[in-house]
């Protein structure tokens, strides 16, 4: 069309079945409902820079549309069945700085060649949008309507891939029974997960968290997440776009590390928890079979010792279901006194333990059930080691003392552990 077109009337081309493609000029600002609605060979059609609103039915029954649609970044809504039927559709994209805020109804009713969408952070309606879209594998959306109110309905099979984003919570039930989506990945700016949000969705193998690891871990919800993902299943996930694998370092600022936060992350081999955590939940590291090496501040999952290493590695939910390969425990920064209940106990594959300078006391029971320990290392600053502070560990033989003969000498009890240890001062 001419350059100094700006306006095209309702029903404009409606039906014009022999017109074949139509280059618009960016000049024009509006277009009528149904301005090409019927144009059944049409395959090219563009929507213009500065229109506001795609308007309804602009291309409805455009069968042969198969040219990519870029949406303006001024648009602000998109038409009821403003591309409905287009079934050779193969894209739309939204154009760097999209202010979109209403997807209408049927607006992209059985575009059956979409197979990825990407709605800008600015929509704040999606509802009853997608009915029919049976081919979408991956959809990008901020969560202001359910994604089974986007299609009217249970999701399509085909979509694996889901990405929410914007700062609204992902309430109740959002994603329930959603068994396709393999992959979910949240955006930083998301501030909750509902307990419910993704309950049933047992095909979820890839997680991605758009934000840092600190965030990930103080994340309202992640852990129901983690704990709702399926059961017993190796699962990779991303934060801020790089695997969680290998040794993760807790971020300075986290002091709770949540239950399950990091369940069945089997690329996981090593934990270094700071000395400011207060708090490490129960099947924090649930399923992390290859972790081989942990550093705590502390004896346990809590200062007091309320549950023990092993508790902090076992599925909480599944009687038995404990699994670890633990090789090497550093102990840092607090006292550990006996209690009740050992809490480094049931770990029979724990070769190495190192206790810091934090401890002053080793009591009865201290360590419990380690079959293959056969190296410990203490440092100055122990007070106390009681003569039962070993039990049932057979390949232990000698303690690693890293000071002085008159150092040792000064911690309470050292003459009764000589008498069942040997003591290599190093």
């Amino acid at each position: 069309l001419p350059e100094n077109v700006t306006f095209i009337g309702a029903g404009a081309f409606e039906n014009c079945v022999r017109l074949g493609g139509i280059r618009l000029p960016d000049g024009v600002t509006e277009m009528g409902t149904g301005a090409f609605r019927g144009c059944s060979v049409l395959a090219f059609a563009n929507i213009p820079a500065s229109l506001t609103l795609v308007s309804e039915s602009l291309f409805e029954g455009c069968s042969a549309l198969a040219s990519e649609i870029v949406i303006p970044a001024c648009v602000t809504q998109i038409g009821i069945s403003a591309f409905s039927g287009c079934t050779l559709l193969p894209a739309v994209t939204f154009a760097e700085g999209s202010v979109l805020q209403t997807v209408n109804l049927y607006a992209f009713q059985d575009c059956t060649s979409l197979t990825s969408m990407a709605f800008p952070e600015s929509t704040q309606s999606l509802y009853w949008s997608m009915q029919g879209c049976t081919s979408i594998q991956s959809l990008v959306f901020p969560y202001v309507t359910a994604p089974t109110a986007i299609w009217n309905g249970e999701l399509p099979e085909s979509l694996t891939e889901v990405t929410v984003i914007g700062s609204s919570m992902i309430s109740e039930n959002a994603f329930r029974d959603c068994i396709y989506i393999k992959t979910i990945c949240i955006g930083a700016d998301v501030p909750e997960l509902n307990y419910w949000a993704f309950w049933g969705c047992t095909g979820i193998t890839t997680i991605e968290y758009m934000g840092d690891l600190a965030g990930w871990l103080t994340l309202p919800g992640a852990t129901y997440l983690m704990e709702n993902a399926p059961s017993k299943t190796d699962r990779s996930l991303f934060v801020g776009g790089k695997e969680v694998a290998g040794e993760v370092v807790i971020p300075q600022s986290v002091t709770t590390v949540p239950a399950y936060i990091f369940a069945y992350c089997t690329k996981i081999t090593s934990v270094v928890f700071h000395n400011d955590v207060e708090e490490i939940q129960e099947s924090a590291l649930a399923g992390c079979s290859s972790v081989v090496s942990l550093s705590l501040p502390f004896a346990g999952g809590t200062q007091d010792a309320q549950i023990g290493i092993w508790q902090i590695l076992r599925d909480a939910r599944y009687e038995g279901s404990y699994e670890q390969n633990i090789r090497t425990i550093r102990l840092t920064g607090y006292t550990y006194e006996q209690k009740k209940v050992p809490v480094l106990s049931n770990l029979p594959s724990l070769e190495n333990l190192y206790i810091g300078s934090g401890f002053s006391v080793l009591g009865d029971g201290a360590v419990v059930s380690c079959d293959l320990l056969k190296n410990v290392y203490l440092i100055p600053g122990l007070k106390k080691i009681e003569s039962n502070a070993f039990v049932r560990c057979p390949s232990l033989t000698s303690l690693n003392f890293n000071g002085t003969r008159e150092e040792w000498e000064a911690i309470e009890g050292w003459a009764q552990i000589e008498e069942k240890y040997t003591v290599v001062f190093v």
